[in-house]
């Protein structure tokens, strides 16, 4: 296994706090602002983007692909729901599961695997060279990357190839079909999957009216810094298609006023939300010049997913004319699949490519995840193995 160690320089989020002020800030162990707490004013989502469902035909046809608001827009999956059955599901994890025991020569599901080298694995069956680990290197970086238990470090990005064996409606991909494309591995801020989530005390505050809670600026920052260093690999890898999600804005902030009540008002927390999403657009003027981004968002589905896509589409309606020129949004589409067909040039007007990534939310101290475990039924990291 080959691993290249390749710096980035620390990046710095577009996005800008809601709360100002003087004082004492806990973010990343330097002095900062104290905030003041100014309520949202409620607001309504972009409803008029929507629009009816499209057929099922297999890739993405001329047909699928048009403009809605100056933006590119694949209406191929918008609207139209796919739900895998249970048995079909077990069906898939089972044959996966086996397949890893034979690959990586485990007496039985669940065994330690033995000391591993190259020379040891059949490479036609499992190709551990396509791996790259980009670290950041900037200085404030140093005390952060290196906390107990975790495998990646907080601004770090893992590269590494892969393709699928399954499609995005679970059947299986022939052989002769597998394109490998890259996943790069970067780990998105946990301040809200739970009660004291992993990085929730690195980025409080203490507010001008003495509560303690996030300090959005700082957190805008750092995810700003991440996706920047997303951009960086991609620039060293020489990708031409990204293909990105709202990153780190599920389960990471799903319960997030269990951390700091002010966000127990949807309004706020949908505040932040659109706070990021225009962190992430804003960073795409220094996106490679070759680059194109496929952005999967949700338009249709549960309130969180949608708060989601709608918060993507007004950075987008504000972003210059350059950075919408990057992007096709891809409502209601599963990030894999487009990958995958970005891949093996089943996209109209795409041939097909090498330089395709597709950007995963990882878990830092569990590079997989909780692999077929309850609760990771849809996530990107489950659907990779």
């Amino acid at each position: 296994m080959q691993q290249e160690h390749v710096g980035i320089p620390g990046g710095a989020g577009k996005g800008e706090g809601r709360r100002e002020g003087k004082g004492k800030v806990k973010c990343k162990g330097k002095e900062g602002n104290k905030n003041t707490r100014m309520p949202a004013c409620v607001d309504t989502c972009l409803t008029e983007w929507a629009a009816p469902p499209t057929r099922q035909d297999p890739g993405i046809s001329c047909e699928d692909l048009g403009d809605r608001h100056g933006v590119s827009w694949c209406s191929r999956w918008e609207g139209v729901a796919f739900v895998c059955g249970d048995e079909r599901r077990f069906r898939v994890r089972d044959e996966v599961k086996q397949r890893v025991v034979e690959e990586l020569k485990l007496e039985r599901w669940g065994a330690a695997v033995a000391c591993l080298t190259p020379a040891s694995l059949d490479s036609a069956v499992l190709d551990c060279t396509s791996l790259t680990l980009l670290k950041d290197t900037f200085e404030s970086a140093t005390s952060e990357q290196n906390e107990c238990g975790q495998l990646l470090g907080r601004y770090d990005v893992l590269a590494m190839r892969a393709y699928m064996d399954f499609d995005g409606r679970w059947q299986e991909v022939s052989a002769a079909d597998h394109q490998a494309f890259w996943v790069l591995h970067a780990a998105a801020l946990n301040i809200g999957e739970s009660r004291g989530a992993t990085d929730s005390y690195d980025f409080r505050t203490v507010h001008a009216d003495g509560s303690n809670g996030l300090d959005e600026r700082c957190y805008h920052e750092a995810m700003g810094r991440i996706f920047s260093n997303i951009l960086a690999a991609c620039r060293e890898l020489h990708i031409e298609h990204m293909v990105f999600f709202p990153f780190g804005m599920g389960a990471f902030l799903r319960y997030l006023e269990l951390n700091d009540p002010w966000y127990s008002s949807e309004v706020e927390k949908r505040e932040l939300r659109r706070g990021l999403a225009k962190t992430f657009i804003d960073g795409l003027q220094e996106a490679p010049a070759n680059l194109r981004v496929h952005l999967c968002i949700n338009i249709h589905g549960s309130q969180e997913a949608c708060d989601n896509g709608d918060a993507f589409l007004r950075a987008l309606k504000e972003a210059p004319s350059a950075v919408q020129r990057l992007v096709t949004v891809y409502p209601e589409a599963d990030c894999i699949e487009v990958a995958r067909l970005l891949a093996s040039g089943q996209v109209y007007g795409v041939p097909a490519s090498s330089g395709v990534a597709l950007v995963n939310a990882a878990n830092r101290k569990l590079i997989g995840n909780h692999w077929f475990a309850d609760g990771a039924r849809c996530a990107i990291d489950e659907n990779l193995h």
